[in-house]
């Protein structure tokens, strides 16, 4: 027995493997409905059959696996989601129809993504999420948006659609998931209101020598020597122990600039800062500047393997000098990165500021600053609509301060609520709203959300996720960028054959979790938090149950209602098949979510070569939707290309 999606787990299914020969896959399992072939999946708990769209019929009833033997299929060509500037009036529509190239919106209002349209009090990007529109203040277009979450004030994630052919035959269009990426909502079919993750850089950079960008045309004064004249206080350029007297273009000196001095100056052959060029490119010279009398073989650095803190201030130990004038050739050698350096760059002892380099390239540094030394708690207090971070116990309620984030960024596991810059230590204060940081990393620092109103990240979890299998008018508000495509294809050219369709057939979006990882406050976070099929079943361990009522997505689920009986295949279901049936040659959605990780939502998909893999929602794939027919349609043929099993619409089921 294979459980079922009402989650009752005691009914058997049967499903469809096809051959395990590629040049056979498929060979029994065709349908035609309607105007369309489709692919046998599997049957269903109320005895139905799922099906999974496959293109266009042939004019004689078939469906060959040649695709150049298909009729060419146009449909929506979507594009991978971005953020839009949505400020100022336009009209948006929730649904849209098309012909030849053109959308054209339905059921249309006007809105101020940013302001209060109508003036009923709540901001207009509640009443837009969702929706579509061309952007402007028309109805019709060529570019349709749709508008997912929101960002800010100004802007929305979108992903936009054009008409036109598709590259293969088995979808009804490309698209997005979702129109963003940065929130766990957003690895579903369906979702409710936002937290958007939101990262912080924990480095900064600084040149230690300066990259100009260089035209080939550009023509400077350059020498050998630059000599440093007291009684002018500038440098003097000579070239062979003679002051040029001509200057020399980019294109022409650049191959051996490295060595040289230059006033960087097209009528100075003296200068009180000249530059000494370490390197050079065809676009840049990578040059140290020199004033004061300051030399080559004098201007350096000095780094630190370790550091004491004394009263306040910083004294590097193991310290090394380095010239700078080495530094474009040397600068990925060890001792110029992972290293520490005051913020002067030349003293070693009683440094107000030190940084630990943690990377570096052919001009410049990327830092942890001293200066950034932030308060992490693993508890608060929220106490007349602030928040305290807990710091009375440290034994009980752990609390630290980090700047060296580098070395120190996985110490957050236990100490994940802090208010970053906004702190007031006066008053231990956040003030209405504390941050909590779920991920972290060496290199794009740390990932979190903002949590205000008491609220958990518990709290915030289970309205974006339905864990709690609410049946409030606020679980599933939205639709994904996913479903309002296969709606919207739907509505133009199956609605009159709904009634051959299982109301009750369920489409699972499963997004129980499998491991918080770092959105417990106990929890690691270097992790990301997975949901249930987190993990590729196999054929013989796939289980179809899907746990919270919530994801069990149905025409007749009023807790996760489609408004038509359609949707998408799920991996236990794709895992039931072999390769070679489930590829088509090109890359579709499923609507399983996998996990979510620093500020990106991946969900699954079934690769060109077939199999289950993961990416980011907001790419665009394949849309190839899924019905399933009731078990009383009247159907002919044997299920081959060219004899496919042919659902009668002639008789009503």
């Amino acid at each position: 027995p294979i459980d079922t999606p009402d989650g009752s787990g005691n009914k058997d299914v049967c499903y469809y493997t096809s051959d395990t020969s590629a040049n056979l896959a498929g060979q029994n399992g065709n349908v035609i409905f309607g105007d369309y072939c489709w692919q046998i999946v599997r049957t269903t708990a109320t005895g139905g059959v799922k099906l999974v769209y496959n293109g266009l019929k042939t004019a004689d009833d078939k469906c060959p696996s040649d695709a150049s033997l298909r009729p060419t299929t146009t449909g929506f060509v979507g594009t991978d989601s971005t953020t839009t500037n949505l400020s100022g009036d336009k009209v948006y529509g929730t649904g849209f129809t098309y012909t030849g190239t053109t959308f054209t919106l339905t059921n249309t209002f006007t809105a101020n993504w940013s302001g209060d349209y109508d003036n009923d009090g709540n901001p207009d990007y509640e009443k837009i999420i969702g929706t579509y529109t061309c952007k402007n203040t028309s109805s019709s277009c060529t570019t349709l948006y749709y508008v997912g979450n929101y960002q800010n004030a100004n802007t929305a994630g979108t992903t936009s659609y054009t008409i036109g052919t598709l590259a293969h035959y088995s979808q009804i269009g490309t698209s997005a998931y979702n129109a963003y990426y940065n929130s766990p909502v957003l690895v579903g079919y369906m979702y409710n209101d936002t937290y958007n993750v939101t990262s912080k850089g924990m480095t900064t950079s600084s040149d230690m020598i300066t990259r100009r960008s260089m035209s080939s045309s550009t023509s400077f004064y350059y020498g050998d020597i630059a000599t440093w004249n007291p009684s002018t206080n500038m440098y003097d350029l000579t070239i062979s122990g003679v002051t040029p007297s001509t200057t020399t273009a980019w294109s022409s000196i650049y191959g051996t600039a490295a060595g040289m001095y230059t006033c960087r100056n097209t009528t100075d052959t003296s200068c009180a800062t000249v530059y000494y060029i370490e390197g050079a490119s065809s676009s840049y010279m990578y040059n140290m500047p020199l004033s004061n009398n300051e030399s080559i073989s004098t201007k350096s650095i000095t780094v630190g393997t370790g550091y004491e803190e004394v009263s306040g201030s910083y004294n590097l130990t193991g310290t090394t000098t380095l010239l700078l004038k080495d530094w474009y050739a040397n600068y990925n050698q060890t001792g110029y990165k992972n290293v520490y350096i005051c913020s002067d760059y030349t003293s070693s002892n009683a440094c107000g500021t030190i940084y630990y380099i943690t990377s570096t390239s052919n001009y410049r540094i990327t830092y942890n600053s001293s200066a950034n030394k932030y308060l992490y708690a693993n508890s608060y207090i929220y106490q007349n609509g602030e928040y305290k971070l807990k710091l009375d116990d440290i034994d009980n309620y752990p609390y630290q301060e980090i700047w060296d984030w580098y070395h120190d960024y996985n110490k957050v596991n236990s100490t994940h609520y802090t208010c970053f810059e906004d702190y007031d230590a006066v008053n231990n204060s956040c003030g209405s709203s504390i941050k909590y940081i779920m991920h972290t990393n060496t290199s794009n620092g740390a990932f979190y959300v903002t949590l205000t109103d008491n609220k958990t990240t518990a709290d915030i979890l289970d309205e974006m996720l339905n864990t709690s299998n609410s049946s409030s008018s606020e679980v599933n508000k939205y639709n994904s960028a996913m479903k309002g495509l296969i709606d919207n294809w739907y509505k133009a050219n199956m609605t009159g054959l709904t009634s051959y369709l299982d109301n009750n057939a369920v489409y699972c979006n499963d997004r129980s979790i499998r491991a918080l990882n770092g959105w417990s406050p106990t929890g690691s976070t270097t992790a990301s938090l997975q949901f249930n099929l987190y993990n590729t079943p196999s054929k013989t361990n796939a289980r179809l149950s899907c746990v919270n009522i919530t994801d069990r997505f149905s025409v007749n689920n009023i807790s996760a209602k489609l408004t038509y009986p359609i949707g998408l295949l799920t991996v236990p279901e794709i895992a039931m098949m072999n390769d070679f049936y489930s590829a088509t040659g090109k890359i579709w959605w499923l609507g399983s979510p996998n996990y979510f990780v620093s500020s990106q939502a991946l969900v699954r998909y079934v690769a060109s070569s077939g199999g289950s893999y993961d990416t980011n929602v907001y790419f665009a794939r394949g849309a190839r939707p899924s019905i399933v027919l009731k078990s009383d349609v009247e159907i002919s043929g044997s299920g081959t290309y060219t004899d496919p099993y042919v659902v009668n619409t002639t008789v009503s089921p």
